[in-house]
């Protein structure tokens, strides 16, 4: 049979080393002699502790409850920015760059039938809109002429080998036949292109 008097030392010692918030009215240490203790101020001991423990434990647990009600919060808000990104980019594909398609087509249409000031206000607003596309992030991809092909930013609509005299290799941009846009490392589209064979 356990000793009881060490038995309530060692309690004791565990409730001092309890946190100061958690101590209740009544738990200051006694000077008592845990030999002459009696069993009431045993018991009232272990009620304290009991409420002490028990405090801690509704303590830990509406802390955890507040930390999951936060993770709902985040997961919930995580969820309508991926929304709203995915918005911004059909906004992007489905109005925007079709207006920059319809601004390069009608600048090529005036350069065509040599309408130089229409080819001029055409090529003006095209920049605007770029401006205003950078203001938000989307860059028009790099794809120049001469250039190399890079799969991840270009899509190949044609091959044909390179024009006589020309020293293009093969996979070299020949001709960009539709721009492609990107919002930093999002690609929204993909620039087609001519490619030499």
């Amino acid at each position: 049979m356990s000793d009881l008097p060490t038995d309530l030392q060692a309690l004791r010692e565990r409730i001092a080393a309890l946190p100061e918030r958690l101590r209740v009215e009544g738990d200051e240490e006694s000077t008592a002699d845990p030999k002459n203790e009696g069993p009431l101020g045993v018991v009232a001991r272990q009620g304290r502790l009991i409420l002490r423990l028990t405090a801690a434990v509704e303590a830990t647990e509406a802390r955890l409850r507040s930390q999951e009600e936060m993770r709902t919060e985040i997961a919930a808000a995580e969820a309508l920015v991926a929304q709203a990104q995915e918005e911004t980019r059909r906004v992007l594909r489905e109005a925007v760059l079709p207006l920059m398609d319809a601004l390069d087509f009608a600048g090529t249409a005036a350069n065509t039938h040599g309408d130089a000031a229409l080819a001029n206000s055409v090529a003006g607003a095209r920049r605007d809109g770029l401006r205003r596309l950078a203001g938000v992030g989307v860059a028009e991809i790099p794809a120049a002429v001469g250039s190399r092909f890079d799969g991840r930013l270009h899509e190949a609509v044609e091959s044909r080998p390179a024009p006589p005299g020309s020293s293009a290799a093969q996979y070299t941009i020949l001709a960009v036949v539709r721009p492609g846009f990107q919002r930093g490392t999002d690609i929204l589209r993909r620039a087609n292109v001519v490619t030499a064979a």
